[in-house]
């Protein structure tokens, strides 16, 4: 029988920093689905219609942006489009990335800067980005431009319905459009790690037993997890958002299937097989077979917000 892991409960901040070194290589099958819905849908049509209005001038606001894996997928995305549909005047592009964790942002300036010389000059595309550690449950800090998008992705577990719907409200131009993901609450309220708490208190059994959250798996083998967890419903987040004056599109499920496991790199974490081929989990989706995992949607904020 396999050992329990010890589960600590850390400050949210404290939980990221010390998760960003493996972030984005732990096999999170959560960041997988996330990524594919990312690139193969929420993006592309969030994107496709703001293009389609020849725009001078977007800017972008990932809010939450962690190690930047939302504002790569942007900009993978992006430049897809901008070589399938060439612009036919300057744009200018302006991204703001803003996170409560000063070791996920400094991996996010790594990454994108890397993405950035990597990928081939686009014609007539002037891109800049800023960088700001800021504890999104707060008000945002002067000086971030209102957005026509912004991005929030698995973020939303971590704070209040009422005052992050407030901000996406505040961040964003009359008119402007939100992608917001999220866990499923039918992911997080399936009792998956009962047994990891078999050796612990009553009140850390409770909490094991009755969700899944955010957290990783640190090198003395423990589940660190983030204390500060929400558990919001998909009606509930739909209800409160329109009731802060934004329209709420189509909502996106996803449920994990044996066709996703595809096939393991032998450690268990699966990968992405590229656009268009699916979501690849590896063993470690085995678990939430069957279980809707992921939600997102598509926001507008109205002119009269």
């Amino acid at each position: 029988m396999t050992a329990p892991k010890q589960i600590i409960y850390l400050p949210n901040i404290e939980t990221y920093n010390l998760w960003a070194p493996t972030y984005d290589t732990d096999g999170n099958i959560l960041q997988a689905i996330d990524d594919h819905q990312l690139r193969q849908h929420l993006l592309l049509s969030t994107l496709s219609s703001l293009l389609s209005t020849s725009p001078n001038t977007l800017t972008i606001t990932d809010l939450g942006a962690g190690t930047g894996r939302a504002t790569l997928a942007l900009l993978s995305t992006l430049s897809t489009l901008l070589l399938q549909l060439p612009l036919s005047r300057p744009l200018s592009l302006h991204i703001s990335l803003l996170d409560a964790s000063p070791s996920m942002l400094s991996l996010a300036r790594t990454k994108i800067s890397a993405f950035t010389t990597s990928i081939p000059t686009l014609p007539n595309l002037e891109l800049t980005t800023t960088y700001h550690v800021h504890d999104i449950a707060l008000p945002l800090p002067k000086g971030i431009p209102k957005a026509n998008l912004l991005l929030s992705t698995l973020v939303l577990e971590h704070l209040p319905l009422s005052s992050f719907f407030a901000t996406l409200v505040e961040a964003l131009k009359p008119d402007g459009m939100g992608v917001v993901t999220n866990m499923h609450s039918h992911m997080g309220a399936t009792a998956v790690n009962a047994a990891w708490a078999a050796e612990e208190s009553e009140q850390e059994r409770s909490r094991a037993a009755t969700a899944t959250g955010a957290g990783f798996v640190d090198e003395q083998g423990r589940k660190v997890r983030a204390e500060v967890d929400f558990r919001h419903g998909e009606g509930e987040v739909e209800s409160v958002a329109r009731g802060k004056g934004l329209t709420v599109g189509e909502r996106g499920e996803v449920v994990v299937t044996e066709g996703m496991l595809g096939e393991d790199d032998g450690e268990g974490k699966g990968r992405i097989e590229g656009q268009g081929e699916g979501i690849r989990l590896g063993l470690r989706g085995r678990k939430w077979v069957g279980t809707k995992v992921w939600v997102g949607w598509v926001l507008r904020r109205g002119s009269e917000c």
